[in-house]
């Protein structure tokens, strides 16, 4: 009778253990050990080849930061790319210089820029001139990922005390039975979820020495009907209309000042929205006090703008985008051959 009763109490304890070491070992996302699949990327280019990656949710603040680090560390470059996700394929090609290094990140705020601006001076990196690819939503702080560079970002205010915090949402995917079907199926693939390749460009997200990326072939290829239906339907929090952080527009004016002092160059980058998406933006708060704080930032210091975000205003068609907000690298290689001087 003990022995059932013990039998019945192991199945039901045993998942309480399976799920979350399965989770946490296997972390599929690279939750728990972001820096595992960072470093094979570093790796790949470290040994002269592109990486072609299955996954697409590497920790990519984590990652740029350790570019810079292991393989940039002490070079001289005539141009740095900081910005949002928008600015991904800004590559060599883009900007017609083989000195570039691209730092943008997905959903990117002020704090993430000021971040990287601290990393790169702790590397000793330097460079002439800094492309800024700006969101006028960029002066919120909506999410916690910047808080992967936090400390770099505490240091630039002359803070160096070490940060800690609990992150609850790493807490609860660790015991997700869907995050648990995501480990298992990975367990049983077959096939490297990282390749080296010659190759620029292909069937997975594929990074490039320069920061830079390109989108998996499925991504470029998609119809233009579907980039439209996402054109109405997808919303990003930072779009919501909450207006500006005052906080946030300080530290940019901040950020602003220290790199004209030190005579960096500085551009900024308006990319372009798809016109459908831009239609339902247009007249939200966060857009229009964002946009002018930043045309009041251009006007100050006589900073060169690239692009616009209003589609009719850089010709953008909806054949030219990804996806709401993404334009096509070509398009932005155009744009940039318009803007640069």
């Amino acid at each position: 009778m003990m022995k059932k009763f013990f039998i019945r109490v192991l199945i039901v304890v045993a998942p309480l253990f399976v799920v979350p070491i399965v989770n946490y070992c296997v972390d599929p996302a690279g939750i728990y050990n972001p820096e595992v699949d960072c470093q094979h990327i570093i790796d790949g280019l470290k040994s002269g080849k592109n990486v072609s990656c299955k996954k697409s949710n590497s920790d990519d603040r984590l990652y740029k930061r350790m570019l810079v680090e292991q393989l940039k560390k002490g070079n001289e470059f005539d141009y740095i790319i900081m910005g949002t996700s928008r600015c991904f394929c800004v590559d060599t090609a883009t900007i017609h210089s083989n000195s570039i290094l691209n730092l943008s990140v997905a959903a990117a705020q002020v704090n993430d820029i000021i971040a990287f601006f601290q990393i790169l001076k702790e590397n000793k990196v330097s460079y002439k001139n800094i492309i800024l690819g700006l969101d006028a939503t960029m002066f919120n702080v909506l999410d916690n990922r910047w808080k992967t560079n936090e400390k770099y970002y505490m240091t630039f205010w002359g803070n160096n005390e070490e940060q800690w915090e609990i992150r609850f949402d790493k807490l609860d995917n660790l015991f997700s039975m869907s995050y648990f079907q995501t480990a298992v199926k990975k367990m049983i693939e077959i096939g490297d979820e990282f390749i080296y390749t010659e190759s620029y460009s292909g069937e997975y997200i594929t990074y490039h020495a320069d920061g830079s990326i390109s989108y998996p072939l499925e991504y470029r290829n998609r119809d233009v009907s579907v980039v439209d239906k996402d054109a109405t339907t997808w919303m990003h929090p930072t779009y919501n209309g909450l207006g500006i952080d005052n906080k946030c527009v300080s530290e940019f004016y901040t950020l602003v000042d220290t790199l004209y002092a030190e005579k960096i160059n500085i551009m900024f980058f308006y990319c372009p929205y798809h016109p459908l998406f831009y239609d339902r933006i247009k007249n939200r708060s966060s857009i229009i006090e964002g946009q002018k704080v930043l045309n009041e930032v251009a006007n100050r210091y006589k900073i060169d703008i690239i692009g616009s975000y209003d589609p009719s205003e850089t010709k953008s068609l909806n054949c030219d985008f990804y996806d709401a907000a993404h334009l096509k690298k070509e398009v932005i290689d155009r744009l940039f051959d318009r803007g640069l001087k």
